[in-house]
C-alpha cells in the first residue's frame, strides 16, 4: 500500500455495521499514505463496528498516524442523532518506522463510542506526537514501545 488516505480503512459510511474484520500480514510504506490503520464515522451515519483483528503489520513511513479512530470524523455534517460505536478492536505485532502519531483516537464528547481497544507487543518508533486519546474507553495497551520506550496508559 503506497499512498492514500489510509492502508486500511472502515467507514465513514458504516450505518450498516461492520463486524469480525481481519488484516493480517501487511505492508505499508509510503509517505504519501496518511495514515496504516483507519476507522472513521460520525453521529450522521452511526452504525456499530464491532470485532476487528490486526495483526503482524510492517509499516515503514506514515504521514499522520499508524492507528486512527475517529467517531466524529467529517465536522461539516454537525452532530446527529446516531452515536456510533467502535468496540473490541485488538491490534497486535505492528512495528512502524516514521509516523507523527502511533495512536490517535477521537470519540464524541458525552458519549460512550470508542470501548475495549486493545494494542499488544507493538513497536512505533520515529514517532513525532505524543499519542492522543480522547473519549475512549478501556483502552489497554500492553508491551507497547513508542521510541524505543514502553507506553503505557494512565
Amino acid at each position: 500500500m503506497k499512498n492514500g488516505h489510509g492502508g486500511v480503512v472502515l467507514g465513514s459510511e458504516i450505518s450498516g455495521g461492520c463486524k469480525n474484520v481481519f488484516v493480517e500480514n501487511c505492508k505499508m510504506d509510503s509517505p504519501e499514505l496518511e495514515r496504516a490503520i483507519r476507522i472513521k464515522t460520525n453521529s450522521n451515519r452511526g452504525g456499530t463496528t464491532d470485532g476487528v483483528y490486526i495483526k503482524n503489520l510492517e509499516i515503514g513511513q506514515v504521514r499522520e498516524a499508524v492507528v486512527k479512530i475517529n467517531c466524529a470524523y467529517d465536522p461539516s455534517e454537525g452532530q446527529g442523532d446516531f452515536p456510533p460505536l467502535v468496540k473490541n478492536v485488538f491490534i497486535s505485532g505492528v512495528n512502524s518506522q516514521s509516523a507523527s502519531y502511533a495512536i490517535y483516537m477521537t470519540g464524541i464528547e458525552g458519549k460512550n463510542c470508542i470501548e475495549n481497544i486493545s494494542l499488544t507487543n507493538c513497536h512505533f518508533n520515529g514517532v513525532k506526537n505524543d499519542n492522543k486519546i480522547s473519549q475512549a474507553k478501556n483502552v489497554i495497551l500492553r508491551d507497547v514501545f513508542i521510541n524505543n520506550k514502553k507506553v503505557e496508559l494512565n
